[in-house]
């Protein structure tokens, strides 16, 4: 049940901190004590209005790390990730051999993301990058090493569920809060 706001009459010499907060009439200053819930602050991300731009903008950004992470995977990962050939003998270099070059790729979106941290103008889309692109970075993995040749049972998912989403799901999280004690200072 909602009381009614309550008048009283304070002289401004014992509240002068209080002025700005403070409705003036005269000399007496009218104070006004509500139950009424505060209107929400508009600066704060999870209270702000939708708008269509800022949605387009996060897209986009995703959009773009999962470009860059298609790209690196393309120029620093080999295709086939086999640990076999066709024929039954065991390909040099394959299997575990390329997990620097594919935790590289993880490494270089990141980085990136790290860096649009820094500007102020790209700051609020970093996170969005950041998991579009290490997003594209588990599908691609899961992917490649999902149709690889083994030889025993392809185990692509331990690392998948052990490394890989946790790290696409906490990462662009922890980035969004460094990016948000930025924006406070």
């Amino acid at each position: 049940m909602r009381r009614p706001p309550m008048e009283m009459q304070l002289d401004a010499v014992d509240y002068p901190n209080a002025l700005p907060f403070l409705r003036h009439q005269g000399e007496v200053l009218l104070v006004v004590v509500s139950n009424a819930p505060r209107a929400a602050d508009p600066r704060t991300s999870y209270e702000a209005p939708w708008r269509p731009m800022t949605a387009v903008r996060t897209f986009v950004a995703a959009l773009v790390g999962a470009a860059v992470a298609v790209f690196a995977w393309l120029a620093l990962v080999p295709w086939d990730l086999s640990e076999v050939s066709e024929d039954g003998r065991i390909l040099e270099g394959g299997g575990d051999d390329k997990a620097p070059q594919i935790a590289l790729v993880g490494v270089a979106v990141v980085s990136i993301g790290l860096i649009a941290i820094g500007r102020r103008a790209t700051r609020g889309d970093a996170p969005a990058f950041v998991a579009g692109g290490l997003a594209a970075w588990a599908a691609l993995f899961a992917w490649r090493a999902g149709v690889s040749e083994t030889s025993g049972a392809n185990m692509f998912v331990v690392p998948l569920v052990m490394m890989f989403i946790p790290v696409a799901v906490v990462t662009p999280l922890v980035l969004r809060a460094v990016a948000s004690r930025f924006n406070r200072e």
